[in-house]
């Protein structure tokens, strides 16, 4: 993917010296390789090779992109392959135990899936190639054919190859990822804020409209009453749409979701923030233009569609805004895979994207929060961490709003505050009691999603009702 690269940078750079087992004259040949070397492999029977060089200091950035990539394919396989395996919430002797595997590669398998983990650093917590096989293979016997295996073990051989063409061993590889962290100016995501520009006005140019800014603000509490149920609160506000062609409609879709844990079937419903309101809509009146624009609802592949029209003679700026409450949802610490995520779809042109989450304080100090953009398909409303082949590159960071709703201004909009602390007022919540989170993005990416997702691995389960 990166050979002709890494292999002008091998000719220009300073190199080591290092013992290298090298399976093939394809893989002396990405490292670079002298022909000596390459004759001395066909002589020699593929017997180990010491004189291979391989690079030396830091990662720089086509390695540290890879590697991104490798770590988060291997370890969306693991938790993937994990979550199909009974018992995985045992402690680790007892995995080792269930899996007849060794107890510390159990243990640095664990330790490599922490959330908290940078995906460059996670892989150096992680196993040896030889122990991650072994645990692969475990899992495949164990689990049967509900479990990965073979999306697994390709995983893993990726990883193997990286390790020798970027390490030549994994302690080279541990070297110069520690080598990165200590000064990873020159090898870290950059923000490509002005790709994302060129982008934004070429999209702009071909869809013939963009907007101001795309706003998501969610919130998620424990449902009063019942210790395994959660409820939410979510706005989304469309500001500044502008049509430099012929106005267009927005079409926004509330899925009714159906889902089973614990023998649980529940369905998940939404219903307008405000009550029916005078458009019959979901709409936050003193958030949208006015006059208010012609909207309509109906009931579409089992989810709710709002089609909002802007009118054939509009052309100004418009502004909508709409907030729905959904309940119940099953507690994340209750579900195989315990997470809570999500998602803000970026499907027209756009200025500014800001994504907020508040959670319940008895949630937010018990889960690990994480933030990236994805490329847009039609299966990615689920987890999308586990999409690694969808991940879009750059950096994109998690800004602590604190309690309350005191640091929700942002200049991305001025009422921006004000349709927080509305959506708490309209739903009765108290937003002292919420902590909030926010991803802002200057350009998002043209058919993107950004995906905010709260890890509640090792966190303690409610109590049920029946149970107390």
């Amino acid at each position: 993917m990166h050979g002709p690269s890494l292999l002008s940078e091998l000719t220009q750079s300073t190199c080591t010296v290092e013992e290298v087992q090298v399976q093939s004259v394809s893989e002396l040949n990405f490292l670079g390789a002298p022909p000596k070397a390459e004759r001395l492999l066909n002589d020699r029977d593929s017997r180990a090779i010491s004189c291979v060089p391989t690079l030396a200091g830091p990662l720089n950035q086509s390695e540290f992109q890879a590697g991104t990539l490798v770590s988060d394919r291997l370890r969306a396989e693991l938790l993937t392959a994990l979550e199909k395996l009974r018992g995985t919430n045992e402690p680790t002797p007892a995995l080792s135990r269930v899996l007849g595997v060794n107890r510390n590669i159990c243990q640095r398998v664990v330790a490599g899936l922490d959330p908290r983990l940078d995906p460059l650093t996670a892989l150096t917590k992680l196993p040896g190639l030889e122990g991650l096989h072994l645990f692969a293979d475990a899992l495949a016997e164990r689990g049967g054919r509900g479990v990965r295996h073979t999306a697994l073990t390709a995983a893993v051989e990726a990883y193997g190859a990286f390790v020798r063409t970027v390490g030549g061993s994994q302690a080279g590889l541990i070297r110069r990822i520690e080598m990165t962290s200590r000064g990873r100016d020159g090898a870290q995501a950059t923000d490509n804020v002005a790709v994302r520009r060129r982008m934004f006005d070429i999209a702009t140019e071909l869809q013939g409209h963009a907007l101001d800014t795309l706003i998501s603000i969610a919130a998620v509490r424990p449902m009063l009453g019942s210790g395994e149920f959660t409820e939410g609160l979510s706005v989304k506000g469309f500001v500044g749409l502008r049509a430099y062609t012929a106005p267009v409609p927005l079409v926004m879709r509330n899925v009714t979701l159906r889902h089973e844990a614990h023998l649980i079937a529940v369905e998940t419903l939404h219903e307008p923030l405000t009550g029916q309101n005078a458009t019959g809509l979901n709409l936050i009146e003193e958030f949208c233009s006015s006059p208010l624009p012609s909207s309509a609802f109906d009931m579409f592949d089992g989810g709710a569609r709002t089609i909002v029209e802007p009118g054939t003679e509009r052309l100004d700026p418009m502004d909508v805004v709409m907030g729905t409450r959904w309940r119940p949802y099953l507690h994340p610490t209750l579900h195989t895979d315990p997470r809570w995520w999500t998602l803000l779809r970026v499907d027209r042109p756009v200025r500014r994207a800001v994504l907020d989450v508040y959670l319940h304080r008895s949630l937010a100090f018990s889960c690990v929060p994480t933030v990236g953009a994805y490329l847009w398909h039609p299966g990615i409303t689920g987890n999308a961490s586990k999409d690694w082949h969808s991940r879009l590159p750059g950096r994109y960071t998690i800004e602590m709003l604190g309690a309350g709703t005191a640091q929700a201004a942002t200049d991305a909009w001025r009422r921006h505050a004000a349709l927080t602390e509305r959506m708490f007022e309209l739903a009765g919540w108290n937003p002292g009691e919420m902590v909030g989170f926010r991803c802002e993005v200057a350009y998002p990416i043209w058919a993107s999603v950004l995906s905010m997702s709260f890890d509640f691995t090792g966190a303690a389960a409610p109590v049920r009702e029946n149970e107390e």
